[in-house]
């Protein structure tokens, strides 16, 4: 998956997004190889300055899985940036994710505030459940 993060060309976003749903090994909710290696995909991505489109996909990881997959979703939608990282932010501090919150804040620093390009596609920060 990195090696297609910092890569051009029609549908390699689109299979990194696909790759976050993948089911771990036998089903496991937790355990989730493939799905880890897209997270670190779409920070790679970000990283490189590669635009994608973003929907309620990651940010729901991002803000509900486990720290291996979470981590690199996290600091990815902290130097993409834009409106909804704002309300991924105050979701979080609101809802005892203070510490995944202040690792959205540390690459937002750590990025020095420039911008990817990035679009959010129906992206929410709510929970559906």
């Amino acid at each position: 998956m990195s090696a297609l993060a910092a890569r051009d060309g029609t549908g390699i976003a689109e299979l990194i997004l696909e790759s976050l749903e993948a089911l771990g090994m036998d089903g496991a909710p937790r355990h989730r190889p493939r799905a880890q290696a897209a997270a670190w995909a779409v920070f790679d991505r970000a990283v490189a300055g590669k635009a994608m489109v973003l929907d309620s996909t990651p940010v729901g990881m991002a803000r509900d899985d486990a720290g291996g997959t979470a981590g690199p979703l996290l600091m990815a939608i902290g130097m993409l940036g834009g409106p909804v990282r704002d309300r991924l932010v105050e979701e979080l501090g609101a809802a005892c994710g203070a510490k995944r919150a202040e690792l959205v804040r540390v690459a937002v620093s750590g990025w020095g505030g420039r911008r990817v390009g990035c679009c959010w596609k129906g992206a929410s920060v709510r929970s559906q459940g």
